[in-house]
This record gives C-alpha cells, sequence and structure tokens, in this order.
C-alpha cells in the first residue's frame, strides 16, 4: 500500500493579514513600553541628582521651587 502524499493547507491572505495586525499592535504596545520606562529612567536619574545636590537654605514661605521639579 502506498501512502498519499498529504497536501498541507497554506494559510490565507486573510489569516497573513490577521498575523500582521497582531504584529502591529504587539510592536506598538512594547514601544510605548519603552519610552514609559524612558521617561521613568529620566525621572529616577533626575532625582538621584537632585539627592546629590547640597541643600539651599533659604527662607520662603512657599516652596515655589517644587513646582518646578515636574517632569513631562
Amino acid at each position: 500500500m502506498m501512502k498519499q502524499r498529504e497536501h498541507k493547507k497554506h494559510p490565507t491572505r486573510h489569516a497573513y493579514a490577521l498575523a500582521l495586525k497582531t504584529i502591529r499592535a504587539q510592536y506598538q504596545t512594547i514601544e510605548s513600553q519603552s519610552d514609559t520606562i524612558l521617561r521613568q529612567n529620566q525621572f529616577m536619574v533626575m532625582m538621584r541628582m537632585k539627592d546629590r545636590r547640597p541643600l539651599r537654605h533659604k527662607k520662603s514661605e512657599v516652596p515655589w521651587e517644587l513646582a518646578n521639579d515636574w517632569v513631562n
């Protein structure tokens, strides 16, 4: 008895399109996470540098300089 060779079904264009859409969405998610991590890292570096600065002793009723420390 000879076995007939099984034909493999190739993915359809629709399946390829869905796979590409999924890959693009994953790429965008990774890119967004990368941007978030970069901003967090920059913030931590800024906070570390601020901790290393000598303290300034000013007599001020309102700490206006704190408002300038925020990072976008």
